[in-house]
């Protein structure tokens, strides 16, 4: 196995050998599939949005105030010791190698559930999953520029962003929100977003007669060229197209994991074989994800251009005429990955 070459230091126990990765995107945009597929190496601990699902507990809630109005320089350790941890809320299904002795991955996601309202279960379910000191640690967040700032001055972190179609995260997002699963107060976001976007304030002065898919655009948009920005600036940063990932995904999982500092491993080409094959109710609980949402579900057969199918004609020239100047649009047309 290839890791990081420099070692972490704990932020309470001086120098540890190790390495911290990270991924980053946009929601909707494959990253918790990637995440997945990373998780499934032996040799890598991986934490589900931390910064988001945690930013309220002790462990987290000084890292996410020195993120959001920096006091100091933050270092590597103090990511690593934040994410030691394996609070329920971001250690999740699938479950695949790590963790409870003598328990199977389909009886460790009813634990899993179990743990998510109960502080006694939620304790015994960390011991089983904490990340050991000198652990490989990979951790996934979408739409935290803030953070993404934060690490792009880490060159010690290993940093994959992925990227998809607009017009797919877009299309997703629509669907979810049509299920009650998406936040709410876009027309918010939008409006903090882009009074510090210059190009595309002038959408402020009509944003009451913008469609959903029009906001969620200018969010893509407006989120994916500031994040695009700060990923050029580290020197240990990868961008990865979500298309890509799924025409060859053995492929695509193996250039996501050396990027992360690791080699591809016969775990994980099991794994993306069995999550590419569909989402039986079968596959799901002998993973232990069934009590996980079928929407948010890894095991699919997914296809680059689905959403050209499937989305309205409306819908697509909405999106396209919003992002199409876009630099963060051009690399992905350059890229290959989006057609023509």
């Amino acid at each position: 196995m290839t890791s990081i070459d420099s070692p972490l230091r704990s932020a309470e126990s001086g120098s540890v050998d190790g390495s911290l990765g990270a991924i980053f995107s946009a929601g909707r945009s494959g990253s918790t599939w990637l995440g997945s597929v990373v998780s499934s190496h032996p040799d890598i601990d991986y934490r589900f949005e931390p910064i988001l699902r945690l930013r309220e507990t002790p462990a987290f809630a000084e890292l996410e105030r020195e993120l959001r109005h920096p006091t100091r320089a933050l270092e590597v350790g103090d990511f690593f010791a934040a994410l030691q941890g394996a609070d329920p809320r971001v250690v999740k299904p699938p479950f695949l190698h790590a963790g409870e002795p003598g328990l199977r991955p389909a009886a460790r996601g009813v634990l899993w559930a179990a743990a998510r309202s109960s502080s006694k279960l939620s304790d015994r379910f960390a011991r089983g999953l904490a990340a050991e000191p000198g652990a490989n640690i990979v951790f996934k967040e979408v739409d935290r520029l803030y953070a993404l700032n934060a690490v792009v001055q880490l060159p010690q972190i290993s940093l994959v962003y992925l990227m998809r179609h607009p017009v797919a995260v877009v299309a997703s997002h629509l669907k979810g929100s049509g299920l009650g699963l998406m936040p709410e107060g876009l027309a918010e976001s939008l409006i903090n977003t882009l009074a510090d976007h210059a190009e595309l304030a002038h959408y402020l002065d009509r944003i009451d007669t913008l469609s959903s898919a029009q906001v969620e655009a200018l969010l893509w948009r407006a989120r994916t060229e500031r994040s695009l920005a700060a990923v050029e600036t580290c020197p240990s940063s990868t961008v990865v197209f979500y298309e890509g990932l799924i025409a060859e995904p053995f492929i695509g999982a193996e250039l996501a994991l050396n990027a992360l500092g690791f080699d591809m491993c016969d775990a994980t080409r099991q794994f993306v074989a069995t999550t590419v094959s569909g989402a039986s109710r079968w596959r799901r609980l002998s993973y232990g994800e069934l009590p996980v949402n079928s929407y948010f579900t890894v095991f699919r057969t997914p296809r680059p251009s689905d959403w050209r199918a499937a989305a309205e004609p409306e819908l697509i020239a909405q999106v396209l005429d919003i992002v199409e100047s876009s630099p963060a649009y051009e690399r992905g047309m350059a890229s290959g990955h989006w057609g023509a």
